[in-house]
């Protein structure tokens, strides 16, 4: 039989790893998120553009 303090600690850092997991996780994902979104938005620049050039010319 364990004992229950010890289960608890245990517990307990397996929740803060998994919480420094999922911070780390998400950070990763918000920069990944961020990153194609600016070059969506580029991309939406470049077309745009490109098709005012070509209605001008």
């Amino acid at each position: 039989v364990r004992h229950p303090l010890l289960n608890s600690l245990i517990t307990y850092k397996h929740i803060e790893i998994l919480f420094l997991l999922r911070s780390r996780i998400s950070i990763e994902i918000n920069k990944l998120l961020s990153v194609c979104h600016t070059s969506f938005i580029f991309n939406r620049v470049i077309t745009c553009n490109k098709i005012t050039k070509r209605s001008i010319i």
